[in-house]
């Protein structure tokens, strides 16, 4: 009996009849075995390629031998399965002094192959699995072939994983901006209606308040958490940038100077969006239409560096607002808010004259930007769409990847969309739904 299946299944259905007649005269038996193999061919089912491995089952009876030995007449039977070029030759005795009756047993083939068997059929389908049983009586045991065909793995698509459609990981908010996660996935999202930075642990929607900027009329803005635990965040009604050492305790003001709004590098007009690593940090000022980079040593008044747009020329940026640096490249992307695009400066590159629009298709009102760390995947919440929507750096064709273009409170609709952030396996992308007062998650491999 042969299977074979490679981009094409071949049913062999193979009926064995054995026939045992034994003779008794005085004190010699005789034993005559006769065996017939009826074969039937059913035609081919195609199935996919990726479905299965080829293989191959035979299985076939080799010999009979009938010995006799005072009363007793013994017979060996050979049955030899071949299944993807491995052989096994199993040898059983049968005793008896009367007739034996063959029976054979097939059963259906399903995933992986096991025949137990001196006789096998089986329809292949998918991944095949098949038992097929002879017996004849009477016996004192069965033989038995066991072969196993390994085949290839079937691709199967996750669905009904959680945060697929968005889910709630933060509540309680007024008009929030932004997002950041720290190393152990604990978020801090700036409340900025209510002004306070709030924590929110891993798998709590409930929030603590790690600063209450309400005695200054502090208000919360762009929030990035960087590895040690500092936090830096803009205060736009103060035209400063502050900093909070393990995330708590009193801020320090290390960039701009309080209440003094003026013009970069030195001061603010509305510091909005922050990026920070290690060594710097970004602020984006949405009035003067620039993005100046900072030492992470740098104090109030300190001068930065203008590094994207020039004051007052809209046609370069025009309201930025978040912005992201890749730390691997040092590229610098920037939600060009009001010129609905995206747009990317390299390390060095004029700010005038150096930026390139990455993302515009379809896009409104962009607030937040964020790339994954191969710098293939860009997000993008477009506010006007209450969308996230999706894009491959370098081309221009913009998807829907959350929210569904109308305002609303369900779990995958969105209100406002404002920040982004990625978690550290980037299998969940966090987005800030400021007119329904929460922050949603979703998770990327299924969106």
């Amino acid at each position: 009996s042969t299977e074979t299946s490679s981009a094409t299944t071949v049913q062999t259905t193979t009926n064995v009849i054995i026939t045992v007649a034994a003779t008794l005269v005085t004190s010699t038996v005789q034993l005559t075995t006769t065996t017939t193999i009826l074969t039937t061919t059913v035609a081919a089912t195609t199935i996919p390629a990726t479905s299965l491995s080829a293989a191959t089952s035979t299985t076939a009876i080799l010999t009979s031998t009938e010995t006799s030995s005072g009363a007793t007449i013994q017979t060996t039977t050979k049955v030899v399965t071949t299944v993807a070029g491995s052989t096994t030759t199993t040898s059983e005795p049968i005793s008896s002094t009367a007739q034996a009756t063959s029976t054979t047993t097939t059963a259906p083939m399903t995933s992986t192959t096991q025949v137990t068997s001196t006789t096998t059929t089986a329809p292949m389908t998918s991944t095949p699995q098949a038992t097929s049983t002879t017996t004849t009586a009477p016996m004192t045991s069965t033989p038995q072939a066991t072969s196993t065909t390994t085949t290839a793995p079937m691709t199967s698509t996750t669905t009904g994983c959680p945060g697929c459609c968005g889910e709630t990981v933060a509540t309680g908010l007024n008009n929030p901006a932004f997002v950041t996660i720290d190393s152990t996935g604990n978020l801090f999202v700036s409340d900025s209606g209510n002004l306070h930075i709030t924590k929110f642990t891993s798998g709590s929607t409930t929030g603590t308040v790690v600063y209450d900027g309400s005695g200054s009329n502090v208000s919360p803005q762009g929030v990035y958490i960087v590895s040690d635990g500092t936090l830096y965040f803009a205060d736009n009604s103060n035209s400063v940038v502050f900093k909070l050492i393990n995330a708590t305790g009193n801020p320090t003001i290390v960039a701009g100077e309080f209440a003094t709004p003026g013009n970069p590098p030195s001061l603010f007009n509305y510091p909005y969006g922050v990026y920070a690593d290690s060594g710097t940090f970004y602020v984006s000022d949405a009035v003067t239409d620039v993005v100046v980079k900072f030492f992470s040593n740098s104090t109030n008044g300190t001068d930065g560096t203008v590094v994207a747009g020039s004051s007052g020329n809209s046609a370069i940026l025009s309201g930025p607002a978040g912005i992201y640096v890749v730390s691997s490249s040092g590229n610098l992307y920037v939600a060009d808010n009001n010129n609905d695009r995206v747009v990317r400066w390299l390390p060095g590159a004029d700010p005038s004259t150096g930026g390139v629009v990455i993302a515009s298709n379809t896009l409104g009102n962009v607030n937040g930007v964020i790339v994954t760390a191969n710098e293939q995947t860009l997000f993008v919440t477009d506010n006007t769409a209450n969308s996230v929507k999706k894009f491959t750096v370098g081309v221009d064709t913009a998807t829907i990847f959350a929210g569904n273009g109308t305002a609303g409170s369900g779990v995958y609709q969105l209100y406002a969309p404002i920040g982004l952030a990625l978690d550290s396996t980037e299998q969940y992308l966090y987005v800030v739904d400021s007119g329904n007062g929460r922050v949603q998650r979703f998770y990327i491999p299924s969106c």
